[in-house]
């Protein structure tokens, strides 16, 4: 399994967040939570057995569009709680960063990096 794939798999165990490719603002579904992300996928170095060392890094957004009488807060707060426990699951620090709210459109960035060792094939 690839580490795209495992970081996929891991981030679809998460229900009600919709997880996938990048929509454009004007496509959303009101009051649905969307994460979406890119992966970098670095090397670092090998060893003697040419085992490699990677860094891998994913840069998202958590995306809500909502109406107002609902607590978009609340709601990306939570979406946000969910996206961490899963990220430290598999051994990934992240970082969150408000982008915007533009439209009743909240939108979170989401930076998250781990090392990817060929000799356990995990993220250390």
């Amino acid at each position: 399994m690839s580490i795209r794939q495992f970081i996929q798999a891991k981030l679809n165990e998460i229900t009600d967040i919709e997880i996938g490719t990048e929509l454009p603002d004007d496509m959303l579904v009101l009051d649905t939570v969307y994460f979406s992300y890119l992966i970098n996928d670095t090397f670092i170095n090998k060893d003697f057995e040419q085992n490699a060392t990677r860094n891998v890094s994913i840069i998202g957004y958590l995306k809500l569009k909502t109406s107002m009488d609902v607590d978009s807060l609340d709601i990306i707060d939570k979406a946000q709680e969910k996206i961490k426990a899963k990220l430290k699951e598999i051994n990934f620090n992240a970082t969150f960063n408000d982008v915007s709210i533009i439209d009743n459109i909240r939108k979170v960035q989401v930076r998250a990096t781990g090392t990817y060792n060929e000799i356990n094939k995990g993220i250390v």
